[in-house]
């Protein structure tokens, strides 16, 4: 009895009195996403360089669009059309990294899907904080 008085003291003071842990103890629990949400994000990694809507992955996935961007939503924090485009970023990045000469950021942008170029430039910077010509002639001056 004394034993389990003890540990019910101590699990009340984890959690009603505020510590260096707290955010961590009541940090809502990660759940495991669902199978349709991993078959989308492998149909989006297999796809990347295709045009891809929202549509094109329900159809692939065979479940709602509004189940699907929930899903997205819960379990990854995005919609899958923001998953997609992130997907397309670090492609980008991968390939401007790695441009060999001749390459131009132009080609490398609408090879992985991005047909926006501007918009392709302002989210690209957003994300990695440069332009996708400095990546590349970073890669260049070594």
């Amino acid at each position: 009895m004394r034993a389990m008085l003890r540990d019910t003291f101590i699990v009340n003071l984890l959690m009603c009195v505020r510590h260096n842990y707290s955010d961590a103890v009541h940090a809502p629990k990660k759940s495991i996403a669902p199978g349709y949400v991993r078959e989308a994000e492998e149909y989006i990694a297999a796809h990347l360089d295709e045009p891809i809507t929202l549509s094109t992955i329900v159809k692939e996935v065979g479940i709602s669009g509004r189940s699907l961007q929930t899903a997205f939503r819960a379990h990854r924090g995005c919609s899958p059309m923001q998953f997609l485009k992130e997907r397309r970023l670090e492609l980008a990045r991968q390939r401007l990294s790695r441009a060999e000469p001749g390459a131009t950021v132009t080609g490398i942008a609408t090879t992985v899907g991005m047909d926006h170029l501007g918009r392709f430039s302002v989210e690209y910077k957003k994300r990695f904080g440069e332009n996708p010509t400095e990546t590349m002639q970073r890669r260049r001056r070594r």
